[in-house]
């Protein structure tokens, strides 16, 4: 496994919607790397073009377990080709965001509280996935950065954070 660089704005990958995944034989990998990256940069989210991969794959902490060994496990789970759909019922809310692409600014965004996704596991096999509070702001955070949308295009504040 490897730690890849998290591409920072203003690189043009970041603007660019991602392709769909069609050739699964590297997203293990990819996920892999993705994931130690995650990890290496204490970050609860990642999309596969914020490390320079233009392909619509986006993994998401979901909390932590103990292994077998008794230690920590961090948990993330990847999302590939996906399609997120907000539950209108449940409401919009405005929270602070930052991401890895934009180091030491927080965004003030408005997400939908719940979402539901469509989307494929790394042997491109489909599942559907329902998501509330951290996890649905995760979620649509990462789906952003594969249509090629940032958060500081988005935000009704952004603040400078140490």
């Amino acid at each position: 496994m490897t730690v890849l660089e998290v591409v920072k704005v203003p690189n043009k990958i970041l603007k660019t919607p991602t392709e769909s995944v069609t050739d699964f034989s590297e997203v293990e990998q990819i996920i892999k790397d993705m994931i130690e990256t995650a990890i290496a940069n204490n970050l609860v989210g990642l999309a596969a073009n914020q490390v320079n991969i233009s392909k619509s794959i986006f993994i998401v902490h979901v909390g932590t377990k103990l292994n077998d060994d008794g230690n920590q496990e961090i948990k993330f789970v990847p999302f590939i080709n996906p399609i997120v759909k907000s539950n209108r019922e449940a409401g919009e809310s405005w929270d602070w965001e930052g991401c890895g692409s934009l180091p030491g600014i927080q965004c003030l965004i408005k997400r939908w509280n719940k979402v539901s996704v469509k989307a494929q596991t790394s042997k491109g096999e489909s599942f559907e996935q329902d998501a509330s509070g951290l996890i649905a702001r995760v979620i649509q955070h990462e789906n952003w950065h594969l249509q090629g949308k940032l958060i500081i295009e988005n935000a009704r504040e952004k603040r400078i954070i140490k």
